[in-house]
């Protein structure tokens, strides 16, 4: 009897195997030819931030779906995977975390071929990621110290709060989802200004300043709302959405308002705005003829003051004073036009319009470290954003305004060296360059600065009357033969010897490391 079962289980199991079989191959044979037909067999080309062959471990996440790969580039910067067709994949590498998208075509018989930029290490991962906006925020106190330990809080009105905590140079980045309106607090002043990411496109940025001025109370009377800021308390700069100018209702009240201005830079040392140009607003003649005749204004203020008191007029603006002490002939002005150099705009543009330094001036060159490019795209030496200008106020305005209408460059290092390159390509009759620019960024492409042939004198500009030199800015002058320029200061570096290993500026010392200048601890 127990044969004749096991005879019949072992016919029937004779019967289904086969089917079984069947289907199972069918199944694999299915869903391995799709698989094949619907990926893509993708190289990668990695480059470091200055362009050479990298060799890195990325991270490829579908956008959408589970699929992760990991990839190592070789020794000559190439990796080689296979992607889902009609699929994107972030890309993130050690602490930049999805700084660009790889987007696979449908189609690709030869192969798909990708090139990606890594972001400058010395960023610190402080890009933001694809479809996100970062808020760049700095705060210092009535000397101009920065203040470390301060937690800035970012509110979306749907009761969403993203956070940062200040560094110990007073600087908090956060990053923000796109679409929404921001209002911006921190301890002791609520609500303080408000900034409007809007859905497209990726990769916003914006720079918030907050200063506090001598005498100012923390309280929440005070914190509820922003006082005005003829006499503030506290100074807000939000660079990238611009306030506009104060209104008038003749040109006698406009006056007056420019003599505001020309009189709390003199008291106070604030760099309250006037004539300064929008930033994210489409150029137009309009705008330009608003800055042009709010600097024809404050030029009459600044020439009427300056006759009652013209020392102190001139001792508390950080432009205006070097560029007033100095004699130079046949200049071009360099000038960085970033986010951070809002408040330095109406100086440089004030000295160019006194009939004493019509002849001394060729031209001035614009820079905004690329146009509002993301910071993973930007190449040594050919970041962009660089314009240059006749020394006629028009022009120039003209041309400024083009230059803040990208917004604010993303990371915290700027492409001096290539805005100097060129300005002595275009004005190849200078005896000199005039490098206007912020102490506190970085120089990206300090690496190609051998190529710059003509003495450049740097004015740095900084929230203190007396900041530390930067060591970028110092190499550029040492080996160009220039000079660098603070408020008060003047440190002429065509006669160090170049021999010597330190070297002294006032109160502070460098020392030569690897063909630059760093800051002697």
């Amino acid at each position: 009897m127990f044969a004749k079962e096991r005879e019949k289980s072992s016919s029937w199991v004779a019967f289904v195997l086969p089917f079984v079989l069947f289907f199972c191959g069918l199944y694999a044979f299915a869903g391995e030819v799709p698989e094949d037909q619907n990926r893509v067999d993708v190289r990668i080309e990695v480059r470091d931030a200055k362009g050479g062959m990298a060799r890195v471990l990325l991270t490829l996440a579908q956008k959408g779906g589970k699929e992760v790969k990991t990839v190592e580039s070789n020794g000559y910067g190439l990796a080689f995977t296979s992607l889902l067709a009609g699929e994107s994949y972030t890309v993130s590498q050690g602490k930049f975390r999805e700084f660009a998208t790889v987007r696979v075509p449908l189609q690709a018989p030869g192969g798909y071929r990708v090139e990606l930029q890594l972001p400058d290490e010395r960023m610190g991962g402080k890009t933001a990621s694809e479809g996100r906006g970062l808020v760049i925020f700095t705060y210092v106190d009535a000397q101009g110290r920065p203040k470390a330990g301060a937690e800035l809080r970012c509110a979306d009105g749907n009761g969403r709060v993203f956070r940062g905590i200040t560094d110990a140079r007073g600087i908090a980045r956060v990053e923000v989802p796109l679409g929404a309106v921001y209002a911006f607090s921190v301890d002791g002043y609520s609500n303080f200004e408000t900034h409007t990411f809007n859905a497209k496109p990726s990769l916003q940025t914006t720079e918030i300043r907050l200063e506090e001025t001598a005498g100012s109370k923390r309280g929440s009377a005070q914190g509820a709302s922003r006082p005005p800021i003829a006499t503030p308390s506290y100074s807000v700069y939000e660079s990238a959405m611009q306030k506009s100018a104060p209104p008038m209702r003749n040109r006698r009240d406009s006056v007056m308002g420019a003599k505001q201005v020309v009189r709390q830079a003199v008291r106070q040392g604030q760099r309250v705005q006037y004539a300064t140009p929008h930033r994210g607003v489409k150029p137009s003649p309009k705008v330009t003829k608003q800055v042009m005749n709010g600097v024809y204004l404050l030029r009459q203020a600044l020439i009427e003051e300056e006759k009652e008191n013209p020392k102190t007029v001139w001792s508390r603006m950080p432009v205006l004073s070097p560029l007033t002490r100095n004699s130079w002939d046949s200049v071009v002005l360099v000038v960085d036009v970033t986010c951070s150099m809002d408040p330095y705009v109406e100086e440089y543009l004030l000295w160019t319009t006194l009939a004493r330094n019509a002849r001394r001036l060729l031209g001035c060159v614009f820079f905004n470290d690329g146009d509002g490019r993301a910071d993973s795209t930007k190449v040594l030496g050919s970041a962009g954003g660089v314009r240059h200008a006749s020394p006629t106020l028009r022009e120039m305005v003209d041309t400024l305004v083009k230059c803040v209408s990208y917004g604010c460059s993303g990371d915290a290092e700027e492409n001096d060296v290539e805005a100097l390159l060129y300005a002595q390509q275009q004005y190849p009759k200078a005896k000199s360059l005039v490098l206007i620019a912020d102490n506190t960024s970085g120089v990206r492409d300090l690496e190609i600065a051998d190529g710059i042939l003509k003495p450049v004198h740097v004015l740095l500009c900084d929230g203190s009357p007396s900041p530390e030199p930067n060591a970028d800015y110092v190499t550029i002058a040492y080996l160009t033969h220039g000079s660098v320029h603070l408020l008060s200061e003047d440190f002429q570096l065509g006669l160090h010897s170049d021999n010597s290993r330190l070297l002294r500026l006032g109160k502070w010392e460098y020392q030569y490391v690897k063909d630059r200048w760093k800051r002697k601890e």
